[in-house]
This record gives C-alpha cells, sequence and structure tokens, in this order.
C-alpha cells in the first residue's frame, strides 16, 4: 500500500494565476516590483509566485497537489507552513486561523481561501473561460488580458476609506468573501466549473463557543494570540503611540523584546512609544524618515494593489521596509481599533444614521468627495443605512457596527495597507483570533461596561507592571501629549508631502497622460483638487486625506490604461 506523501505549504510574498484551458499558454507578470517569479503547474492551473526568502520550490512527478498562502495562518497554534499535511489533504476554513490567503493546487483544479473576517486579500475573475486569482488586485489586473473597466463606484467607496463591495474599482474583478472558499474545477467537458461556498465569515463568529468576555479572559485570549506566534530574537514589535500594540507588549506571553515606530520625527507616535519603550525595557529604534518620498514606494503601491492606497500606506511600507533588514518577523496591533468602546459610543443616544455613517466612513463627508462624486458618495450612503437596518433587526444595532466595521474598515481598507507592509516584512497579527474576536462579538455591546473589557484588561496590565493605570497616562501626561501632538500637527508633512512632486511620479512611473475610458478625468479633478488643498496653508487645520488614496488611484489607471503585454511566461516543469 503506497504511503500518503505529505506536503508542505510554502509562504510567499505574493501570488497569481490563471486556471483554465490553455492555461499555460496565458501570460502571468514574470517579475512583480523587479522580482522575478517563480511558475508552476498542477492540472489545468498555471500560477506564478514570489517566494518570500527567495525559496526554491520542488515537486516530485507527477505533481498531485501544492498549499501556497500569504500571512500567518494558524493550524492548532502551529503556522501552517510548520505543518505537514498529507496529500490531498487540507483544514477545513474554520480550523484555520489567523490572517491569510491559501490557494491549494490540485491536479483537477484549485481551492482559494481566507480567513473568517477576510483581512486575508483574494481577488479573482473570470474572462474567456478562464479564472484569473491573485493575492493582490494589482497582479489580477496585469494578467488579465487587456485592461478593465472602471469602476467609479469601488473609486468612490475606496477614496471614502470604507470598502463595501465585493467587486473592487475594476468591473468583473471580486474579492473573495470573509470565511469563504473559491472552488474551481474541471468537468467532463475539460472547462471549468468556478463556485464559492460561503464559511460564514463574520458572521458565524456569533456562533461559535467562546469564553464569556471579561478583562481577564480577554488578556488570557491576546496572550495566546500572541504565544502561538513564537516570538524569538529576530522578531519585533512595531510600537506606536497608541493602546493596541502597547497591548501586545504588556501580554504575559512572551514579545519581541525590541520595537521601532514609524512617523515623522515630532510626531506624537515616535515620542509617546520612545517613553513607553524606555519604561517597559524595549530597545528602541525610529524609523528614519529623512529620504522618503511617495516615488519611492509608488512602484509596488501600483502593481500590487492597483492604486488601492497611497501616501497613508506609504508611511506605514517605508517603517517595514527599513526593519527587515533588522528583523525577520514584525508584530503589529491590527484589529485593536473595532474592540474600543468609543466605536460605539456614536450609538448611546439611538441609532441616529449620521452618526452610523461617521463611523462607518469618516471621509463620506469630504466636500471634494461630495462634489465630485457626488452620485456614488448617495450610493454609497444608501447602502451603508440599508445594510445596518438590516442587519440590526437581526443582532442589534451595536453589533451590527462592529460586524460592519469589522469587515468594511478594518478587514478590507486597512488589511490592504498591511498586505503592502508584508511585501518587506512578514507580520504577524495577536489580535486575529477566532475566540478573542468571537467572544467580543457576542458581548452585550450595548452595555458600556461589557464593551469596555479591552480598556480594563489594559489598565489591569499597566497596573502589573509598575505604571499608570489609564492607557492615556496621568492628567499632566495626558496634558503633554495634548502639547506634543499640536506640537506634531504643526510639522507634520512639511517633509514627506511637499517633497512628493506628482508629475516627477508620474515621468518616475513611466505613466502616460492618457484618459482612462471611463472617468479619469473625474478622478483627475478629484485628485487636483485634493492636492492643491494638502499643499496649501490651510492644510494644518483642514486636511483632505483622500488624496493619499487617490493620486496613487490616478496613477494605476493611466498605467493600466497603457497596459503592455507582459512578456509570455515560460513553464518550469514539475520536476
Amino acid at each position: 500500500m503506497e504511503t500518503p506523501r505529505r506536503l508542505q505549504p510554502l509562504g510567499v510574498r505574493a501570488f497569481v494565476g490563471v486556471c483554465g484551458a490553455g492555461a499555460g499558454e496565458r501570460d502571468i507578470p514574470r517579475t512583480v516590483c523587479g522580482k522575478p517569479t517563480a511558475s508552476v503547474r498542477v492540472g489545468p492551473t498555471c500560477v506564478a509566485y514570489v517566494g518570500r526568502y527567495d525559496d526554491a520550490l520542488t515537486f516530485d512527478d507527477p505533481v498531485d497537489a501544492q498549499i501556497l498562502y500569504t500571512g500567518r495562518p494558524f493550524v492548532d497554534d502551529r503556522v501552517l507552513g510548520n505543518c505537514r499535511i498529507d496529500r490531498h489533504t487540507m483544514p477545513a476554513p474554520d480550523k484555520i486561523d489567523g490572517k491569510f490567503a491559501c490557494l491549494v493546487l490540485k491536479p483537477d483544479g484549485l481551492d482559494l481561501l481566507t480567513d473568517c473576517i477576510g483581512a486575508g486579500t483574494v481577488f479573482y475573475a473570470q474572462e474567456g473561460g478562464c479564472l484569473y486569482f491573485g493575492s493582490h488586485l494589482g497582479l489580477v489586473v496585469a494578467a488579465l488580458p487587456g485592461a478593465p473597466e472602471l469602476n467609479e463606484l469601488g473609486v468612490a467607496s475606496q477614496l471614502a476609506s470604507v470598502q463595501l463591495f465585493d467587486e473592487t474599482h475594476f468591473r468583473g474583478i471580486y474579492r473573495l468573501e470573509a470565511g469563504g472558499c473559491l472552488s474551481a474545477v474541471r468537468n467532463a467537458e475539460q472547462s471549468i466549473d468556478v463556485r464559492q461556498t460561503h464559511g460564514g465569515g463574520i458572521r458565524g463568529l456569533l456562533d461559535i463557543e467562546v469564553p464569556p468576555l471579561t478583562a481577564a479572559s480577554f488578556r488570557a485570549m491576546l496572550d495566546r494570540g500572541a504565544e502561538r506566534e513564537r516570538y524569538d530574537d529576530n522578531a519585533i514589535l512595531m510600537l506606536s503611540g497608541g493602546r493596541d500594540s502597547l497591548a501586545i507588549a504588556l501580554t504575559r506571553a512572551p514579545t519581541p523584546k525590541r520595537c521601532a515606530t514609524f512617523g515623522e520625527p515630532r510626531s506624537i507616535d515616535v515620542l509617546r512609544a520612545k517613553r513607553r519603550a524606555r519604561r517597559l525595557g524595549l530597545e528602541f529604534m525610529a524609523v528614519p524618515f529623512q529620504d522618503w518620498t511617495l516615488e519611492t514606494y509608488l512602484d509596488e503601491i501600483v502593481m500590487l494593489n492597483a492604486g488601492c492606497s497611497g501616501l497613508q500606506t506609504a508611511h506605514n511600507m517605508v517603517g517595514f521596509d527599513w526593519v527587515s533588514d533588522n528583523a525577520d518577523l514584525a508584530s503589529i496591533g491590527y484589529l485593536g481599533d473595532v474592540f474600543r468602546d468609543s466605536l460605539f459610543r456614536v450609538l448611546e443616544n439611538g441609532a441616529e444614521e449620521n452618526a452610523v455613517l461617521r463611523a462607518m466612513a469618516l471621509r463620506l463627508n469630504d466636500p471634494i468627495l461630495k462634489d465630485v462624486f457626488a452620485k456614488e458618495r448617495e450610493t454609497m450612503v444608501e447602502f451603508i443605512r440599508d445594510s445596518f437596518h438590516d442587519l440590526a433587526r437581526d443582532v442589534g444595532p451595536h453589533k451590527a457596527l462592529a460586524m460592519l466595521r469589522l469587515r468594511w474598515h478594518q478587514a478590507r481598507w486597512i488589511s490592504m495597507t498591511f498586505d503592502l507592509c508584508d511585501w518587506y516584512l512578514p507580520i504577524s497579527y495577536p489580535f486575529v483570533l477566532r475566540d478573542l474576536i468571537g467572544a467580543w462579538l457576542q458581548c452585550d455591546l450595548a452595555n458600556p461596561k461589557a464593551r469596555g473589557q479591552f480598556d480594563l484588561s489594559l489598565s489591569e496590565a499597566l497596573i502589573e507592571h509598575g505604571h499608570h493605570p489609564n492607557p492615556r497616562g496621568s492628567i499632566p501626561e495626558r496634558a503633554r501629549n495634548k502639547f506634543l501632538a499640536v506640537l506634531a500637527m504643526a510639522g507634520r508633512g512639511g517633509h514627506v508631502i511637499h517633497t512628493c512632486d506628482w508629475e516627477a511620479i508620474i515621468k518616475r512611473s513611466r505613466f502616460q497622460p492618457q484618459a482612462y475610458d471611463c472617468g479619469h478625468d473625474r478622478l483627475s479633478e478629484f485628485t487636483r483638487r485634493s492636492w492643491d488643498v494638502l499643499q496649501s496653508q490651510n492644510f494644518r487645520t483642514n486636511v483632505k486625506p483622500a488624496i493619499y488614496s487617490s493620486a496613487a488611484i490616478a496613477a494605476a489607471f493611466q498605467r493600466f490604461s497603457q497596459k503592455e503585454t507582459p512578456p509570455r511566461l515560460t513553464q518550469t516543469p514539475a520536476a
């Protein structure tokens, strides 16, 4: 009897592929952001990928299956890449935890999986009888035979920093839903059948068995989230001035002994994080920003995420890029925002619609967005209201707000920011623990005392470490922090923003100033007007942050409207 072979899943930076007839003859990028891709073909599927550590992937002959993943998926508190899996065997999505996107290659097709909140990014499109897929939106765009049509509603949603829809800002390109599984199987006619299995996603977290949420159980679950990451001397904590990364630093589980902070030199994050590191006995490193501009990372922003993010993302990217020379793994307080009591205070006086809109998308009221994308904005407002009311009837307004915010803002918009950071350095997400998120969603979120367990657990941890129980510090410290925040605001952007030359960006990235067929003129107008405000004397008090996305989106559309056919992929046969 044949002994089943065991597979070693491979963690990669990114993957892109096509499944269907003639897949091996399709054009798939041979390089991604200057890095050469390796290629593999299993059955009707051809995949190109970029290895995380330049690792080589070898196969037995014939190839039966292979698993590629991005992020850090866990099975029984072990990283998936450290598990050896029987041939044809893959744990069910509800048995895998953490933030991840998985591709399971099979002789007759493939499976695409993402985590329970949909933070791991998987994009796909069907065209010409084939399924195109990838871990990053821009890679799917680059693999498609032609430039896709612009979806203005998706653009407006992106500029409002809340990704509401499964369809992206390119028509026909979709994002896999939370906890979902997309399968492509070759049928008897040798064509591809594509079906999507709904895994329950965020809504399913209401049904899992978890302990009641208290300050103690919150800390215990966060401890477990940090424990399973298995930090060593080459790990580092990205410590900011906020509560989320501080909570990780205070866990009782082993945590990184070093920390790094990225931000302008006089920013509140840098100044506060430096004090916290000293008090906690952490080795502190400040990321230098002296030589950084948006142009430095524009190729990655456009190629990987098709311009979905811009200056705000690049603030993070420069930090992780610099830290990658000093560490093998970075820990972040991702998703901590949704555990804060302040998120739900908008509902204390009733589920007033405008309050819900403010909690969901702060930039919906940006006057330039309201003017240039008026029709799309009204569609988004109506969609948010309808979605909130429909869900609130089932689970109540507080849970409805939490679930929508978690899906649309945290798991989509923010996750795409950190997917770009993960390109430079693998990232650990201790907060993305199924039990922790499920216990928080299941508690009485209408009760301020119940939903305040995160702050209470943080206060208790600070007391244990001999610090002031208020995460924001004593009254004198809060006054000092306020002064530092004003000081930081006065200098913020003085170097970083004003060294971003829009014309130079376009020239450096080889863009052609040809209007996109669908709505590019409107986006260019939005970009120009926002850019004028951003560089005006009123910038320090009247920020229009949507420019952070719009500049790169405009650049991406210009690039893809002139997209050249990439060199044909040379297949590497299984050896």
